[in-house]
């Protein structure tokens, strides 16, 4: 080898990180608007109440599209009431209206 590397590389994936801690560290490290932390949150507990709380590393492409396919049939428009439910109930209550 002509250049062999100065440094090893190293692994930098967490089996471990789940993504409530991801966007902890994103708040600190990027310092997001208030509200951009806000509905980030809110999308992530949706996520792990579709889920499960599971490993970033473990999350697929295929979850993200079935993810966003099931947030996709709520109305944007949706009473408080149905908000307030857990993301599951929700797209149980308006699967069956698109």
């Amino acid at each position: 080898m002509n250049n062999p590397p100065v440094v090893e590389s190293r692994s930098r994936l967490e089996t471990d990180l789940r993504f409530d801690e991801l966007v902890e560290r994103w708040a600190v490290d990027r310092s997001p608007r208030p509200q951009s932390v806000h509905d980030t949150k809110v999308a992530v507990k949706d996520l792990i109440a579709f889920f499960g709380d599971v490993a970033v590393a473990t999350f697929t492409k295929d979850m993200l599209l079935d993810y966003r396919d099931a947030a996709r049939v709520m109305p944007i428009d949706m009473p408080r009431a149905d908000r307030a439910l857990p993301f599951p109930d929700r797209f149980a209550k308006y699967k069956g209206n698109t």
